[in-house]
Formats: structure tokens, C-alpha cells, sequence
């Protein structure tokens, strides 16, 4: 009943905030960002913390309840900044530590912040090979050189969280997209979708609390990688 209940009420709130309209004007205005209407009304409804813990500002819900969200802003065309914001929480949420948790999901939470991902293969999420390499300075920052192809929404979001491997293990990292040496550059593809290349040029990371290590602090063998992978086909 639950899930019946909260289908129902994203089902009135696209119909409200999303309609054929908006859609129509999005499809052939594709460079205009999302409307800040309709991003206020899903940040308001609880939409980015649908499964995030309470204590970062999230409801705690299963993640069934983010599969119901998603057939319903497929049903409506929702843009996909939505879930690309939703999906780089989830992937902070496993890949960072609880110091991490408590200084980004707030605010992706409460929609403050948009961000997407770059973490596995846009043709098969299995395929979680980091395209970027990474390295450290004798101060202590990392170092992100490559590029990353078919990102979602990294023209339109604040953060990329991408993964990249340096000569012994796989990490995360929390990335501004106005950070020296990021350059977001269209990538056209069949079907008119948006999608992006960003190319990383020697981008600097100086701030521990943008390196997703994992919770012991001991980066991945690319198992973390892998689940937030299977959580993004499982909704």
C-alpha cells in the first residue's frame, strides 16, 4: 500500500509539475537547464533521500521505493539530471565512509547540489574498468588525467563522482565541475539524448573529504564499483 501511495503521489506532482509542455519545450531546447520549479517540487517531496539514512537528511526507504519513483518519472520523461543526482548519492553513500556521508548527501538530499556519475560503462554496468588514471603528489593531492565518455548531465550538474585507478587499487573521488582542468564538451549520439565527454587534465583533489577510499580508508578492488553499478539497473 505504501508504494501504491507514494506512486500515486509522484504520479499528481509530475502531472502537476512536468507535463507534455515542459517536455516538449526541453526536447527542443535541449542546452536549457531543468526547470527550477520542478526540481524545487521533487526536492521538497523527498525525492533525492528516498533511500538515504535519516541522519543525512534522507527517509530511510527501501530501495524499492526508488523503483517506483523511476517508473513514474520515466512515465512523465522526467529529466534525467533527477536520477543522476539520485545515483551519485547512492554511490557516495557506498563508497564513501560515514565523514563522507555527512558532507555530501545533505545536500544532495535536499537538492541543493546536482551531480551525476561516471563509475562503470555506459553500455553495460558490469564493465567497471575506471577510464582515468590517478596518481599522488608529494603533498598529499591526487592527480586525475583521461576522460570519460557518455556522462549524463555533467554539463547541468555541480559534482561528478568518477572512479579512477592508480598503480595498486580503484577510488572514488568527488569532483567540482568547475575544478582547473575539467572540460565538459558535447558528445552527440543517436536518438537526440544529451550526453557529455569530460575530459580530466592533471585535476587536482586536495581535499580528503573528495577521496571516496571506502569505509576502511583502503580504496576497492572495484567490488564497491560493482554494487552501485547493479543498484542503478536494479531500479
Amino acid at each position: 500500500q505504501d508504494e501504491r501511495d507514494l506512486a500515486a503521489a509522484l504520479r499528481a506532482l509530475f502531472a502537476a509539475e512536468c507535463p507534455a509542455s515542459v517536455v516538449r519545450r526541453l526536447r527542443d531546447k535541449p542546452e536549457e537547464k531543468m526547470p527550477d520549479k520542478l526540481w524545487t517540487a521533487l526536492a521538497e517531496a523527498g525525492v533525492f533521500g528516498l533511500v538515504l539514512a535519516s541522519e543525512y537528511g534522507g527517509a530511510g526507504g527501501p530501495l524499492s521505493a526508488l523503483g517506483v519513483f523511476y517508473v513514474e518519472a520515466g512515465r512523465a520523461l522526467c529529466p534525467t539530471l533527477v536520477h543522476s543526482t539520485v545515483q551519485a548519492a547512492l554511490a557516495i553513500d557506498v563508497l564513501g565512509d560515514a565523514e563522507h556521508r555527512a558532507a555530501w548527501l545533505p545536500g544532495l538530499a535536499a537538492g541543493t547540489v546536482r551531480a551525476t556519475t561516471s563509475l562503470f560503462s555506459a553500455r553495460d554496468a558490469a564493465v567497471i574498468e575506471p577510464e582515468l588514471s590517478a596518481w599522488r603528489e608529494a603533498d598529499g593531492s591526487w592527480r586525475l588525467q583521461g576522460r570519460s565518455d557518455f556522462v549524463l548531465d555533467a554539463d547541468f550538474a555541480d559534482l561528478l563522482v568518477v572512479s579512477a585507478a592508480d598503480d595498486e587499487r580503484i577510488l572514488g573521488f568527488v569532483v567540482d565541475t568547475d575544478t582547473a582542468g575539467v572540460q565538459v564538451k558535447p558528445l552527440p549520439v543517436l536518438g537526440g539524448y544529451r550526453t557529455v565527454r569530460v575530459h580530466f587534465d592533471g585535476v587536482r583533489v586536495a581535499d580528503p573529504g573528495e577521496v571516496l577510499n571506502g569505509p576502511r580508508g583502503e580504496g576497492g578492488d572495484g567490488v564497491a564499483q560493482a554494487r552501485v553499478g547493479q543498484e542503478e539497473v536494479a531500479v
